[in-house]
Formats: structure tokens, C-alpha cells, sequence
């Protein structure tokens, strides 16, 4: 479905990724990770066409995916694809979440029921409500239904538990499971990425990918773990003696 090859990119001066090279098969569950910075959001734009390489190739279903791919079937492209940004706001312009919802649709002329998808989601009673007076997880899930609207293939989410309180979060893991539907989730919250996905993909701050294979192989490798800057050694007292521990990284 996907192919990534010896893709680089950066910002002004700064190496934002380096030397990326994966594969990805329709229907796997992968999680992205690595800490704050390493390049997890650029790979997620990347992938989702709003960036492009600047060295490397980007293939989609064996489309070389350049500007003049995307000017010639950027409709298709944009309905196979959808991304979820780490801040819902980016997201949420229209005037009540009825609009949201029903842009997303219009967008791409699809078949859908905005009262129905706005039930699947547990947002039907926001639906008159500006999305930019509800709460950080309402916001959320709002964003869920307007990604989730245009059926995609590939779903590309960017730290999509990061504004859910715990109930939310256990919905949002259930919910994905039900789907038959390709997903690559970026997180650095350890705790969830054994729910969210069998495959891992670790980063480092180096840019670099550093691991790519099965979630508990990852897990059980500490030097890795620090290398992607995912667990820290903490020394502490105990009884007079100083002891040093791994401690995992479950930020939100």
C-alpha cells in the first residue's frame, strides 16, 4: 500500500527526517513512536500528501506521489487518505458541527448521514454547537467523525488520545478495533500502543527510524527504548542506597 524510499526532509537547516525507508501492507496496525520532535508528525503530513520529499521516493498503491500526481487526482488521493492532527482546532472552521460534518462529505461526494455518523460518534447532541466552544475531547471526536466520513483506506493519526479522558480514550481504542481499515498512529504513550497496534515503528532524535517490527520485541529491548528517548533511568534513595530504575514515558 504504501512505500517509503530513502526519504529526507527538513525545515529551513534542520533535519527533520532521515534516510526514512518502510513498507506498509493493507490492513496493518502500526504504531508510530519516538518523543516529542523526532519527526513522527512530518512522516504522518508526508504520508497524507500535504508535504513531499526532498530526496527519496513516496509511493501510494505504486503511485509516485509528486505535486503534479496530486494535481491530477488529489480528490481520490484526499478520500483514500485521511489525518488526524495532534490539535483538533487546525481541523474545525465551519460554523456548527452539522457543517463540519456535512463539508466532509460534500467534499468528496460521498453517500453519507450526517445525524447518523453524528449518533456512531456520540456527538449527535453537538450537532447545532460551534465546534470552537466545546471542550478539547469533544473537539476530538468531532474530528474523528469528519476523517471517519469519507470511508478512507489509511488513517493516519497524530496523537488522537492526547485531548481524551480516560472513558473517551477506551472508546476511541474499541471503536478503531471494529474497523477493518489500515492505521498508523503516532504516540509516545507507551501504555497504549500495545492496544492500538501490532506493528511499531520506533524514532529517534536523530531523526531516524531505529526499530520496525513487532510491538513486544520493542518493549522488551531497553536500550532501544532509550535511544527513542521512550524510558528514562531515574536514580533514587532506598534505605540509604541509591538504586536506578527504568521509568516509561506516558505523557498526553
Amino acid at each position: 500500500m504504501i512505500s517509503l524510499k530513502n526519504i529526507n526532509y527538513k525545515y529551513d537547516e534542520e533535519i527533520v527526517l532521515k534516510d526514512i525507508s518502510l513498507d506498509i501492507k493493507k490492513g496493518e496496525n502500526i504504531v508510530l513512536l519516538g518523543n516529542n520532535g523526532c519527526g513522527k508528525s512530518t512522516l504522518l503530513k508526508l504520508m497524507a500528501g500535504l508535504i513531499y520529499p526532498q530526496s527519496g521516493k513516496y509511493l501510494y498503491k505504486n503511485n509516485h506521489i509528486t505535486k503534479g500526481y496530486l494535481k491530477k487526482n488529489n480528490k481520490s488521493f484526499r478520500s483514500d487518505i485521511s489525518i488526524l492532527f495532534q490539535t483538533p482546532d487546525t481541523m474545525l472552521f465551519n460554523p456548527t458541527v452539522y457543517d463540519e460534518i456535512l463539508f466532509s462529505i460534500d467534499e468528496f461526494g460521498i453517500d453519507g448521514d450526517v445525524e447518523m455518523i453524528a449518533k456512531e460518534f456520540d456527538i449527535y447532541h453537538l450537532l447545532n454547537k460551534s465546534p470552537l466552544k466545546l471542550s478539547g475531547g469533544e473537539k476530538q471526536k468531532v474530528a474523528f467523525a469528519i476523517i471517519f466520513a469519507t470511508n478512507p483506506q489509511l488513517l493516519l493519526l497524530d496523537e488522537p488520545t492526547a485531548n481524551l479522558d480516560p472513558k473517551s480514550t477506551g472508546w476511541f481504542i474499541d471503536f478503531l478495533l471494529q474497523k477493518d481499515i489500515t492505521t498508523i498512529i503516532s504516540t509516545h504513550n507507551l501504555s497504549l500502543a500495545y492496544e492500538l497496534g501490532s506493528r511499531a515503528i520506533a524514532m529517534n532524535e536523530q531523526h531516524k527510524i531505529i526499530f520496525d517490527g513487532d510491538v513486544e520485541e520493542l518493549f522488551g529491548n531497553k536500550e532501544l527504548l532509550l535511544e527513542a528517548n521512550l524510558v528514562h533511568k531515574h536514580k533514587h534513595l532506598h534505605q540509604g542506597k541509591e538504586h536506578s530504575h527504568f521509568h516509561i514515558h506516558n505523557w498526553n
